[in-house]
């Protein structure tokens, strides 16, 4: 009996460790470019993704359903205000919703402040192969996706200032 919990445990640990390992994934080159897609936001404002180019986009799939991407979401605001001055931005898509009241209720209960998109039919979800929320791209300056993370870590918030600062930085230096 010892034993088998002792290999369950063993188990779990090994599972962990491959859950950390793809947690998050550095794109490898060459990269590829970010499917352009236009949505409406909770204002009803179009945003669409192409119209970013020279910024640093955080794209955020999550849904309402999912209690990790709400824990997630003051951290992403942080990042979002801390960024927003250097040509970064946060932009939250909402899929397999259709509770925009419920959505917007989770929005102010968190004083959210960057931009929210619903997927209503999920077809950005789909062009962006999402199977698990919440998952988290970051698109480059010049419309590359660079990162993807999948699922909720509490130093995922940390991992993306770090990877924003690079990009920003690889960016300034081929400006010079």
């Amino acid at each position: 009996m010892i034993y088998k919990n002792k290999v369950i445990n063993l188990s779990s640990l090994c599972i962990g460790i491959f859950l950390i390992n793809i947690a998050c994934e550095r794109i490898r080159k060459p990269y590829k470019k970010a499917e352009d897609f236009l949505l409406y936001d909770l204002n009803g404002r179009r945003f669409y993704l192409s119209a970013q180019k020279g910024r640093i986009v955080l794209l955020n799939f999550w849904a309402v359903q999912c209690a990790p991407c709400i824990k997630e979401m003051p951290q992403l605001e942080q990042i979002g205000q801390y960024f927003h001055d250097k040509d970064g931005m946060v932009i939250g898509i909402c899929s397999k919703t259709f509770e925009v009241t419920l959505l917007k209720s989770i929005i102010e209960k968190n004083k959210i402040s960057y931009r929210n998109c619903i997927d209503v039919n999920n077809k950005i979800t789909n062009i962006y192969d999402v199977n698990m929320l919440p998952t988290t791209f970051i698109i480059d300056y010049n419309g590359f996706v660079r990162y993807k993370t999948v699922g909720y870590k509490s130093e995922n918030a940390e991992n993306y200032k770090k990877i924003i600062l690079q990009l920003i930085n690889e960016r300034d230096k081929k400006k010079q």
